[in-house]
């Protein structure tokens, strides 16, 4: 009996897994970068970014990027959104993005799921924003 309710705790957790983290990689392939920062400027800039999750920061670092180049930054495990009951479907997760530069900031609160980047780009030393989903 205790064999048997192990197996079923096993086959249950390997199911889970599969249904929440594996199918969906194998329907549409791995996540996409959580961020990236493009310098479209002829000129070299120092870029701040810093994410917020529920006021809380979760994220900041700076860089300094030549003209004409990206940064992403790649998704560690902990931007995976926990797996929902759903079949193909992730739950997403609400982030404010704030990226600023020497001339200006700009602060936006988006939802974020695995195959979904947001694109910053820098242009006459002002900063936009894309949402990229697959």
């Amino acid at each position: 009996m205790k064999k048997k309710i192990t197996f079923i705790a096993v086959f249950c957790f390997i199911f889970y897994l599969f249904l929440g983290y594996i199918f969906p990689i194998m329907l549409v392939g791995k996540p996409l970068p959580l961020f990236e920062v493009c310098n479209r400027d002829s000129k070299v800039h120092k870029v701040r970014v810093v994410i917020l999750s529920g006021g809380k920061e979760v994220f900041n670092e700076t860089y300094i990027l030549k003209p004409q180049s990206c940064i992403s930054h790649a998704r560690g495990f902990g931007w995976y959104p926990k797996p929902t009951f759903t079949l193909i479907t992730w739950a997403g997760g609400r982030y404010t993005f704030e990226v600023s530069t020497e001339n200006g900031k700009i602060s936006k609160n988006l939802e974020v799921h695995p195959w979904m980047t947001i694109r910053f780009i820098i242009k006459s030393g002002e900063v936009h924003h894309r949402v990229i989903v697959v």
